[in-house]
């Protein structure tokens, strides 16, 4: 298969993309590659670049010359840095001149010097290092070609990420329109349907009967009412500036679990916090994230005699990643995909209270924040 490493005769080629480096062939290590980098990013404002005496311009360049002696750099965005740089190896030659070429050829007379014939014309050789084969003209031009393909490219993809921008911000505004309807127009009818069944529920003649039907209105009528929250915090979610800040996990978990253990009277339940890694990112929005994850581990593991919520935290590859385990009814492998979907909710939890809104919150807090 051909790669980028086939458009030149080049031995190894490396590419920097979205502040990755990716490289094929024989290449200089990652660290001498970011510092040839940066170098090139300071000295050379062309798109082309190329040079067959690399350790001569950029001295760094003389510990690897055997691997880079000559580079062909083609630069596809300055900021932030992106660049194909492709490389070729010393190659060591001989150079044969007739008669020694640094010998001037000059004669003095009269005290002025003047060009006479060389006496000897016997060979003299000099070994030239430091230096690579030189860049050819057909592999310039293969290199522009591929730049502009690539340019192109790039282009397309960033045209289409602002068609999606626009119809993400098309949707936001939607969002916020159905928002303040269910705000307004349903969040009204429901108050004063609650508020009569209240009245009424006070009524001394009423039956059993009477007063479970009653009951059962004014619950349904504050379920709804949690919805539309719900539904709210999601569009606000979205549209929301993020203030960025360190949290300080201890603490925040600490008001968080006291919130969630009130209002769900769980006193019999055990909280177990592992290792916490602190935080970047808007306090408010975290703590909605935890207060959604172990309000669900609460809720979901009520069931159980000692119900155990265990939270903790590692960093793997520079991600920071959480954890929160319960000993309830767990979720179902094939369910994984589904349950941070709006309105989701699993087969095995029809009977405990929810909205399905909870997780799909999280799953926008988080990625607002470039996590998954």
């Amino acid at each position: 298969d051909k790669t980028l490493l086939n458009v030149t005769h080049g031995t190894g080629v490396a590419i920097v993309f979205e502040n990755e480096l990716k490289t094929i062939g024989e290449v200089p290590d990652d660290e001498s590659i970011w510092e040839l980098v940066a170098w090139l990013k300071d000295n050379s404002d062309e798109s082309i670049y190329y040079t067959h005496r690399l350790s001569e311009i950029f001295h760094p360049a003389k510990k690897y010359k055997d691997i880079a002696s000559g580079i062909l750099a083609c630069s596809l965005s300055k900021d932030p840095v992106e660049i194909m740089i492709w490389f070729k190896p010393e190659q060591i030659s001989t150079v044969n001149w007739a008669g020694n070429p640094d010998k001037p050829v000059t004669a003095v007379v009269d005290g002025l010097a003047s060009l006479s014939p060389r006496k000897s014309f016997e060979t003299w050789s000099e070994v030239v290092n430091n230096t690579s084969e030189k860049w050819m003209p057909e592999e310039i031009t293969s290199v522009l070609r591929i730049r502009e393909i690539i340019v192109a490219h790039i282009n397309k993809k960033a045209n289409e990420i602002r068609l999606l921008n626009e119809k993400l911000q098309s949707a936001y505004e939607e969002l916020d329109t159905f928002s303040y309807t269910i705000s307004h127009d349903l969040r009204t009818p429901l108050t004063s349907i609650k508020t009569y069944a209240e009245l009424m529920l006070k009524n001394k003649t009423l039956d059993d009967k009477g007063k479970s039907m009653l009951d059962r209105i004014v619950n349904s009528a504050n379920k709804m009412n949690f919805l539309i929250k719900e539904i709210l915090n999601l569009a606000r979610v979205g549209r929301s500036e993020i203030v960025f800040e360190t949290v300080n996990m201890q603490s925040l978990l600490a008001e968080v679990s006291a919130e969630v253990w009130s209002a769900f009277k769980a006193d019999n339940a055990e909280l177990i916090l592992g290792q916490l890694v602190d935080l970047k990112g808007d306090k408010t929005m975290i703590a909605q994230v935890f207060t959604n994850l172990i309000s669900n581990a609460v809720k979901y593991s009520s069931m159980v005699k000692s119900p155990k919520i265990e939270v903790s935290a590692v960093i793997d590859g520079g991600e920071t990643i959480y954890a929160i385990k319960d000993n309830g009814m767990g979720i179902d492998n094939r369910y994984y995909d589904r349950v941070f979907e709006l309105f989701k909710r699993m087969e095995n939890v029809k009977d405990i209270e929810g909205t399905g809104v909870g997780l799909a919150i999280v799953k926008r807090i988080v990625e607002r924040h470039n996590g998954r």
